[in-house]
């Protein structure tokens, strides 16, 4: 031992963070019905991506009325300031909630609804598993603003007959929802 102290040059490990991904801003929106739902899909990835910036209500309603500069859309947002907030500057551009049903109201896609009913009037389970048609059920119905009950009649309506057969056979029927039939018909 030469009597020096012995020092260390390595450096004790550390744990790397991944960095998480970026999502890029949204487009801008101009108003258009039917480019309104994938317009809000992009804002909120962009706040379930980026949550330690986007925390608040204030913070994900003032990134969405950024996004919406031109036309139609630039017009509703001065209304809805002009209107919900009043103040100048703005200070509360209220609720998360009330502010997307004010969005969805004004830019739905007309018509859409009608589209979908007869998406599942033409629907039929032909040559397809029952899973596979009740799965592809499911997903056309999403888009309706058809209740549960409503719409057992749609799935019933071009299920096989044997299908339907064997569900009439059973001792305890499915109530009237949709989520019970395709749980019958799935056994």
């Amino acid at each position: 031992m030469s009597g020096q102290a012995s020092t260390s040059t390595n450096a004790p490990p550390t744990t790397v963070q991944p960095r998480r991904g970026k999502a890029k801003l949204p487009d801008n929106y101009t108003g258009d019905h039917i480019e309104s739902q994938k317009f809000m899909l992009q804002c909120l990835l962009l706040f379930t991506a980026e949550s330690d910036r986007y925390k608040t209500d204030q913070d994900n309603i003032s990134l969405v009325l950024s996004c919406m500069r031109y036309s139609t859309a630039r017009a509703w947002v001065e209304n809805f300031l002009l209107k919900s907030v009043g103040a100048d500057p703005p200070t509360d551009l209220g609720t998360w909630a009330n502010f997307l049903a004010k969005f969805k109201l004004q830019f739905r896609e007309t018509g859409k609804t009608d589209k979908v009913q007869s998406a599942l009037m033409a629907f039929s389970q032909g040559q397809m598993m029952v899973d596979r048609y009740s799965n592809q059920f499911i997903l056309i119905a999403t888009d309706t603003n058809i209740s549960n009950k409503e719409q057992v009649p749609y799935f019933q309506r071009e299920l096989d007959p044997r299908v339907m057969d064997k569900i009439y056979d059973k001792e305890v029927q499915p109530k009237d929802t949709i989520q019970d039939w395709i749980n019958t018909v799935l056994r």
